[in-house]
């Protein structure tokens, strides 16, 4: 019987990590709906709910400790309630960058902006990709996801260097758009630390899977 109630505890632990996962993409999700949209409301909606992430990756870890104090778990549960507390902190940081671009979509307001979102959207849209797949190859133990979701992460790298060398070369031409520019520069290095996160993820699925550990 109590093995059975550890099999359960550990399916609650998976759905648990799910739904700070789902909370996370939605944020990321609204905070670049809020920036093209100049919406203030939204962007400080995201930042209030932050707390709601923090207080899932808290009690996601609460549940992690108990389950290993109370039950000793050897091998592979042990894999499994060690991810699990690196991948709510994982889920934790993107879900702070999300707060962070809205913080700065509420620095910008109602200004023009000063270039289309194509950057931006592509790489929040790519990170997204990423979460979701790093999720999903967690669930499934799939490691051939959790190789895609690295390799998905040059791509996300990429454009970041792409857009910060715009964004400094339009700097030395126009010094009026200097601080929209920095404000810029800010937003895609938080985009590409959440990509890095979710890559971070998907290493837990390899070391879950095979013991081994990512350098």
């Amino acid at each position: 019987m109590m093995r059975k109630n550890f099999t359960n505890d550990l399916k609650g632990l998976q759905s648990d990590l799910l739904a700070m996962g789902a909370l996370v993409d939605g944020a990321l999700h609204e905070a670049l709906t809020a920036l093209k949209n100049h919406d203030i409301q939204l962007a400080g909606k995201i930042i209030e709910h932050d707390s709601i992430i923090d207080e899932m990756q808290i009690a996601i870890e609460d549940k992690c400790l108990m389950l290993i104090a109370l039950q000793q778990p050897l091998a592979t549960d042990l894999r499994i309630l060690s991810t699990a507390l690196k991948i709510t902190i994982d889920l934790e940081r993107i879900g702070d960058h999300a707060k962070n671009i809205s913080e700065v979509t509420i620095e910008i307001g109602r200004q023009s902006l000063l270039k289309p979102l194509k950057d931006i959207s592509a790489m929040t849209e790519k990170v997204r990709a990423m979460l979701k797949d790093a999720l999903r190859a967690h669930l499934e133990m799939d490691t051939s996801l959790a190789e895609a979701v690295w390799r998905a992460d040059d791509e996300v790298d990429d454009l970041c260097e792409s857009l910060l060398r715009e964004l400094l070369t339009g700097m030395a031409s126009d010094p009026s758009t200097i601080h929209q520019a920095g404000q810029f520069l800010y937003i895609a290095r938080c985009l590409e630390r959440a990509g890095d996160h979710a890559s971070n993820i998907a290493e837990c699925v390899v070391f879950l899977a095979t013991g081994q550990r990512i350098k």
